[in-house]
């Protein structure tokens, strides 16, 4: 954005989350994804919560990286969405990756790095990698349809669907936060001129 953020302010946001408690924006322009624990109220009500960067007024891509990600930092998020599980997605679209935080982070831990990475070997890698299985091109949106988590795949011109990203939804055990696998093998839809019948 053109002026310096703020946790009630918004530079281009491209999607939006709400479990009717909660709410949850891909704040683009400033390169953060903002939570609200409670939906707001009146006009510019503070986020509890940023991820992507340090603190509410930090608004470079990468947290100040540069071209090198990092398993809290995002450049151009433009896509959210949250499972019955509890597991956060977000497409990282500059950094060809989709992060994952098994639950949505507590209000005020600003900058959580996300324990989970698609499209990517590793949280450090950011540039595009050829068409596979495996790797994503500027993915720009992203839904999770009960246990399966399904990527818009811009740049490779096709969509792509993980299986089995969340188990079913259990109470978890007294003290505990069990970790919610991404399985690594997406099944591919038709591409441009394909159909599927």
């Amino acid at each position: 954005g053109g002026t310096s953020p703020s946790d009630s302010t918004l530079s281009g946001p491209r999607s939006v989350w709400s479990d009717g408690n909660r709410l949850i924006v891909a704040d683009t322009g400033n390169h953060r994804v903002l939570v609200w624990d409670t939906l707001p109220t009146t006009s510019f009500q503070p986020a509890s919560t940023v991820l992507g960067q340090r603190g509410f007024t930090d608004a470079q891509p990468n947290a100040g990286g540069g071209s090198i990600p990092s398993a809290m930092s995002l450049a151009t998020p433009v896509a959210v969405d949250v499972n019955e599980a509890g597991q956060l997605a977000v497409t990282d679209e500059q950094n060809n990756r989709v992060l994952v935080w098994d639950r949505i982070p507590a209000a005020g831990v600003h900058g959580q790095a996300a324990d989970q990475v698609i499209g990517k070997n590793g949280f450090t890698e950011g540039e595009a990698n050829p068409p596979s299985a495996k790797t994503l091109a500027e993915p720009e949106g992203l839904r999770f349809h009960g246990t399966d988590l399904v990527v818009v795949d811009s740049e490779n011109n096709r969509v792509l669907v993980w299986r089995g990203t969340a188990p079913p939804v259990t109470p978890p055990s007294p003290g505990t936060a069990p970790a919610l696998p991404i399985p690594t093998g997406p099944i591919e839809l038709p591409g441009p001129g394909q159909g599927a019948y």
